[in-house]
C-alpha cells in the first residue's frame, strides 16, 4: 500500500472513519503513556541528585514545553479521523488519498516531543543548608547561595477553580535564573500530616539563613499571603508539635 493512495494504485481509496478513530485513540493513549514515563524519568533524576546530596527538599520546574507535549497527541483526534473519512467535528475534510500522511505527520510530531522531553527534561533543583542547586537536563546547572536571594515569597492561599483547595508556597527568588520552589513537594492538606513536619525540620536552617540576611530587613524582601481558611486547613492536619514552626514561616524581620 502506498502512503498516498490514488486511482493508479488500483481501486479508488475508501473512507474508513472507524479505522481513523481507532488509530487516533490508540495514538493518544500511547503518547500519553510514553510522554508521562519520560516526564517522570526527569523528576526521578532530580530526586536522585537530591538524595545523593542528602537533601530532603527538592522541586520540579513547571515546563510549558512539557505541558504542550501532553496536549499534542490530541491533535490526532482533531485531524486523523477526518482524514480517514469521519465527518464528526473534524478539522479536515475526508482525505482518503492522504490519510496515512496525516497519521504519520501527527505521529512524527509526538515522537519529536518525546525526544525533546527526554533530552531537556529533569528540570528543577534541590536545597542544602547553604545554597540552592539547580538541575537542567538531569544534570547540575548552577548553584546559588542563599545570600544571593533577592526576594522570598511565602503564602498559604485557597486556590483551584472554586478557591477551595489549600495550597502552601515557599519560593526563593534570585537576581537571575530560576527560583527555588522549596514548597513544591509539601503537598496538599491530605498529605501534609505525613510530610510537613519533616519538611519544616529541613527548611528551618534555610529559613534562618534567609531571615539573617541584611536584605531581610527590607519590608519588600519577604512577601506573600496568609489566607485564614488555608491556614486553618493546614493547622488541622499538621502535628501540634510542628504548628509553631509553620506559623514562624510567616513572621519576618522586615514585617
Amino acid at each position: 500500500m502506498s502512503i498516498v493512495e490514488g486511482p493508479e494504485s488500483g481501486a479508488p481509496p475508501k473512507n474508513r472513519p472507524l479505522l481513523g478513530w481507532l488509530l487516533a485513540v490508540l495514538l493518544v493513549v500511547a503518547q500519553l503513556v510514553v510522554f508521562g514515563m519520560i516526564s517522570n524519568q526527569g523528576d526521578n533524576a532530580v530526586e536522585r541528585l537530591a538524595d545523593a546530596a542528602d537533601s530532603r527538599i527538592w522541586w520540579s520546574d513547571f515546563s510549558w514545553f512539557g505541558f504542550i507535549g501532553f496536549l499534542i497527541p490530541f491533535l490526532g483526534l482533531v485531524f486523523i479521523p477526518g482524514a480517514f473519512g469521519s465527518r464528526i467535528r473534524q478539522a479536515l475534510p475526508p482525505m482518503p488519498r492522504f490519510k496515512w500522511l496525516v497519521l504519520g505527520a501527527v505521529a512524527l510530531l509526538c515522537v519529536g516531543f518525546d525526544i525533546a522531553q527526554f533530552v531537556t527534561g529533569g528540570k528543577g533543583g534541590y536545597a542544602t543548608d547553604d545554597e540552592a542547586v539547580f538541575i537542567s537536563g538531569g544534570r547540575e546547572a548552577n548553584r546559588r547561595p542563599w545570600s544571593d536571594a533577592t526576594h522570598v515569597f511565602v503564602a498559604c492561599n485557597m486556590e483551584g477553580k472554586n478557591n477551595n483547595k489549600p495550597a502552601f508556597h515557599y519560593r526563593v527568588v534570585f537576581a537571575s535564573g530560576p527560583a527555588a520552589d522549596l514548597g513544591d513537594r509539601v503537598g496538599s492538606t491530605t498529605t501534609a500530616e505525613a510530610s510537613f513536619a519533616a519538611w519544616l525540620r529541613n527548611v528551618r536552617p534555610i529559613d534562618d539563613a534567609l531571615n539573617d540576611l541584611p536584605a531581610a530587613r527590607r519590608a519588600d524582601f519577604f512577601s506573600g499571603d496568609k489566607d485564614a481558611e488555608c491556614f486553618t486547613a493546614y493547622d488541622a492536619v499538621i502535628p501540634e508539635s510542628s504548628r509553631r514552626g509553620f506559623h514562624r514561616l510567616f513572621t519576618h524581620p522586615g514585617q
